[in-house]
C-alpha cells in the first residue's frame, strides 16, 4: 500500500529536512499542515523551502491544507477533514512552540492542545511519529533512558513542561497499540556539520550571535558566569539528526519505539569555553563578579542559563541500533567555526530567501 504522509510542521527546521528526505529519497503522497500566514502563501513558502535545500518541488503529489492545529478539525472544512482521516498512513507531528517565554498561552496551545487534536486523526490503523524532545527530562539530574518519561522532575520552563504533558498524551493514547507509536526525542538541533547550514537561528544562536558583536565592539573581553564547568550540553546536528530519522520511518523493523536522538559526545561547559575564547576571543570565567557585558549577556539570554548548571546522561539503547547514529558529531572549534561564518554570510538569516 502506498504510503500518505500527513506532516505538520514542515516549515519548521526538523520538519523541513524531514520533507525534503522524503522528496529526495521516496514516492511517498504527502499531506502538509501549514498554518496560514498573511505575509506569504502556504504554496510560497515551501517554494522558498524547497530553493533552500535546492529540490525541484514536486506538487503533483504534496497535498497543501491551510490550518491551525489548535482549531477544532484544524478549522478545514468537512470535506478535507474526512479527507485526512480516511487517506493518511502515516502522521509525523512535529509542529510546536519552541518558544521559552512563559508570559501567554501560545506554548501551551500549540504543544498540548494541537497534539490532542492530531491525535483525533490517530486510530489504529495509522503510524504516527512524535518529535518530542530530549529535554522533558527537565531537572533530572542523574540518568535519563528512552522508557523514562515522568520521574517526578521539575522543569526549566513552560517549552520543556508542555513537551512532558504532550508525550504524556501521546503515550496514553497509543495504549493498547504502541506498535503504532514512535517517539523521537532530540537534543538542541543546530546546523549542518558539514556546512553550519540552517534556517532556524534561536536558542543556542543567541547566544553566538551576543559573542559576536562583543567580539566586534571589544577584545579580549572577560564575562563571568555561573556554569558548571564538567557540565555537558548536548547538541545534534540537523543532517545527522535527519539521517537517523529518515533511517527510522523507512524501516518498519524500528518503529514503535521511544529513541533518545542525542549526541554520544556532549560538550562540556569548560569546552565550549575554550572555543568560544579561540573563535570570539572572549573568556569566560566561572562566577557571579558582574560587569556591563555579563549584564548584558545575561539580560539577553537569561532563560537558558539554567542549562549550564544541569544535564543527565541519556541512555540510549534503542538509538545504538540505528546504522545512522555512528556518525562522528562531536561538537569541535571547527564546527563551532562553521556555524559562525554560516550565520555571518546570511547576516543571521537575514539575506536567506527562505521566509517561514
Amino acid at each position: 500500500m502506498r504510503r500518505k504522509v500527513l506532516i505538520t510542521g514542515a516549515t519548521g527546521l526538523i520538519g523541513g529536512y524531514f520533507l525534503s528526505r522524503l522528496i529526495k529519497y521516496s514516492e511517498t503522497d504527502i499531506y502538509l499542515l501549514i498554518r496560514d500566514n498573511k505575509k506569504i502563501s502556504a504554496k510560497g513558502r515551501l517554494t522558498n523551502l524547497f530553493k533552500y535545500f535546492q529540490i525541484d518541488p514536486p506538487f503533483c503529489r504534496i497535498t497543501i491544507y491551510e490550518g491551525d492545529l489548535t482549531k477544532h478539525k484544524f478549522g478545514l472544512s468537512e470535506n478535507d477533514y474526512r479527507k485526512l482521516q480516511n487517506e493518511t498512513t502515516d502522521i509525523f507531528h512535529c509542529a510546536a512552540d519552541i518558544s521559552f517565554e512563559t508570559a501567554d498561552d501560545r506554548i501551551s496551545r500549540t504543544n498540548i492542545l494541537g497534539t490532542r487534536n492530531i491525535l483525533n486523526l490517530a486510530d489504529d490503523k495509522k503510524r504516527f511519529y512524535y518529535v518530542s524532545t530530549s529535554y522533558v527530562c527537565g531537572q533530572t539530574a542523574d540518568t535519563f533512558s528512552e522508557s523514562d518519561l515522568d520521574k517526578g522532575q521539575s522543569f526549566n520552563n513552560e517549552y520543556e513542561r508542555t513537551k512532558f504533558i504532550a508525550e504524556s498524551i501521546v503515550h496514553d493514547h497509543f495504549k493498547g497499540y504502541g506498535q503504532n507509536l514512535t517517539v523521537l526525542r532530540p537534543s538542541i538541533v543546530i546546523g549542518d556539520y558539514l556546512s553550519g547550514k540552517t534556517f532556524q537561528f534561536s536558542g543556542f544562536y543567541k547566544f553566538m550571535k551576543i559573542f559576536y558583536i562583543l567580539s566586534k565592539k571589544r577584545k579580549d573581553t572577560t564575562i563571568y558566569l555561573n556554569f558548571m564547568p564538567d557540565c555537558t550540553k548536548n547538541y545534534i546536528p540537523i543532517n545527522y539528526l535527519t539521517d537517523m530519522i529518515e533511517e527510522i520511518f523507512f524501516s518498519p523493523q524500528l518503529c514503535g519505539k521511544t529513541y533518545n536522538l542525542v549526541n554520544d559526545n556532549p560538550v562540556k561547559n569548560s569546552e565550549m569555553a575554550m572555543f568560544i575564547k579561540n573563535v570570539f576571543g572572549i573568556t569566560i570565567e566561572n562566577g557571579l563578579k558582574q560587569g556591563m557585558a555579563e549584564q548584558s549577556v545575561i539580560n539577553k539570554t537569561k532563560i537558558y542559563m539554567p542549562y549550564l548548571i544541569n544535564e543527565p546522561v541519556f541512555i540510549c539503547d534503542n538509538k545504538k541500533t540505528l546504522k545512522s547514529a555512528n556518525t562522528d558529531m562531536r561538537f569541535t572549534e571547527q564546527y563551532l567555526r562553521r556555524l559562525l561564518k554560516y550565520c555571518i554570510d546570511t547576516r543571521w538569516g537575514r539575506e536567506l530567501i527562505f521566509s517561514r
